[in-house]
This record gives structure tokens, C-alpha cells and sequence, in this order.
């Protein structure tokens, strides 16, 4: 089962990663095309900061923040042998 949500989670941000450079390599900024009309649209922006810009020209500290967050993370999930989300009960690796 964990197999299973790592691997739908791999697919899922592959596909949006694999999106967004398709977007830049076929995009001006600013640029929309329409899916399906009225409905869905793909439009071509940038966004330098974190949510709604916030944090604009803060790269270096978005960057470091989740990393510097992650060991400690996973140190607590195989400590407690629990998962965020109680998705794993159990963190076995074989």
C-alpha cells in the first residue's frame, strides 16, 4: 500500500513538473489557451514568491526553510513509526 501512494505521488508531481517546462517551452508569458471553452484554460505566469507572491524576491529562504525541516520529519515518522495523515502505521521498509 505505501508502494502504491509513493508511486501515484511520483506520477503526480512528474506530470506537473513535465507540464510546467512544456509551458515554458511553448508559452509567452502571459499567453492563454483554451481547453475546453468556458471551462479550462492554461495561461502562462510567474510567480517569484510563495503563495499570492508573498515573500517576493525571498528565493533563498523559501528554498532553505522546507530543507532545513525535512530531516527532522522523517527522524519523527520512523521514531514514532507513524505517518502525517495516517496513511502509514508502520514505516518498514522490507
Amino acid at each position: 500500500m505505501i508502494a502504491l501512494f509513493f508511486l501515484l505521488s511520483a506520477v503526480v508531481i512528474g506530470l506537473d513538473q513535465w507540464l510546467k517546462i512544456w509551458i515554458v517551452a511553448n508559452y509567452q508569458l502571459g499567453e492563454t489557451h483554451s481547453l475546453i471553452d468556458n471551462v479550462l484554460s492554461l495561461t502562462y505566469l510567474q510567480n517569484t514568491g510563495a503563495a499570492w507572491s508573498i515573500l517576493e524576491g525571498k528565493i533563498t529562504f523559501l528554498r532553505s526553510s522546507p530543507l532545513s525541516r525535512l530531516p527532522s520529519l522523517f527522524i519523527y515518522c520512523f521514531a514514532t513509526k507513524t505517518a502525517a495523515y495516517g496513511f502509514v502505521s508502520d514505516w518498514r521498509l522490507f
